[in-house]
């Protein structure tokens, strides 16, 4: 096994069956008579797709998870975007009691470095929910791929430690340096491993909280600085108990 495969990593996602409502564009009236218990029309998650620390030359995806909220039949008439470089599709639907579809977002190869923002438009047959926008935001990286785009770091009970790694790694073939990483938390540390020759780099990220009162979530941010164009690659860590 090489030492990249040893340091493989997978980010993985969890779809809860708590899905947040979805309020319908444009804003629907509501009488007064409308309760607040009332059904939502509509059940969508993610409420915004984000493709963060995306690599100019590759496509990626992410997922929409949208669901019949009450017993009016849902039906999607059309999924489009505001966007030339952002692309969505229908690629599941069914379910015996609700209806539930699954969205493909895709966010296009020639997607120039920086900044991302656009929407996905689902229009429905639902009179409560004719038009849901989804927001999509974002950025692109130039000739840099970062696995996984955002860390997640579970504490183990027995001692409050934890780690992960994220790879760094060029998308044009020439080397690089990660000159710094770090991380502005305490009990937080980091550890540069260089692959590949220089044309990649491993960050251990390691976390240690000993007092067990404090081990509660908490966000920030991981700040690498490479001798790149780039300059700067923020990585956002969560850090669960």
């Amino acid at each position: 096994m090489t030492k990249l495969a040893i340091f493989q990593l997978v980010l993985f996602f969890s779809l809860t069956s708590q899905m947040p409502p979805v309020t319908a564009t444009p804003p629907v009236e509501k009488s007064a008579t409308t309760a607040e218990t009332a059904q939502e029309p509509v059940f969508y998650f993610p409420l915004q797709i984000t493709f963060w620390n995306a690599s100019s030359g590759l496509s990626r995806t992410e997922r929409i998870f949208l669901r019949q909220g009450d017993e009016h039949p849902l039906k999607i008439k059309s999924v489009l975007t505001d966007s030339d470089n952002i692309s969505a599709e229908i690629i599941k639907s069914g379910g015996k009691e609700k209806l539930t579809y699954t969205i493909a977002v895709n966010l296009g190869p020639k997607t120039h470095p920086g900044p991302v923002s656009g929407k996905v438009i689902i229009q429905t047959d639902h009179p409560k929910a004719k038009t849901i926008n989804i927001p999509v935001i974002g950025n692109v990286l130039d000739d840099i791929a970062v696995t996984p785009p955002m860390l997640t770091i579970r504490l183990k009970k027995s001692n409050g430690k934890g780690h992960s790694v994220v790879s760094i790694s060029s998308t044009n073939g020439k080397k690089f340096k990660v000159q710094e990483a770090k991380v502005a938390l305490a009990g937080v540390k980091t550890d540069i491993k260089t692959i590949n020759e220089g044309k990649g780099h491993l960050i251990l990220v390691s976390v240690t909280e000993p007092d067990k009162s404090k081990r509660k979530p908490k966000q920030t941010l991981l700040y690498v600085k490479v001798d790149t164009p780039q300059k700067m690659i923020v990585i956002p860590v969560t850090i669960l108990p």
